[in-house]
């Protein structure tokens, strides 16, 4: 079990994983890290 020293880090810890985890279907079911990656990579 984690644990986090006060209630903004646990929901700061879970807002990064939700984001390099979970896919998205209006971006053609990848992960916003990924298309984030795809866009640095682009410009």
């Amino acid at each position: 079990m984690v644990k986090y020293f006060d209630l903004a880090a646990a929901r700061l810890a879970g807002f990064e994983y939700y984001n390099k985890e979970r896919i998205h279907s209006s971006l053609e079911y990848i992960t916003l890290h990924q298309w984030q990656d795809n866009a640095r990579r682009i410009s």
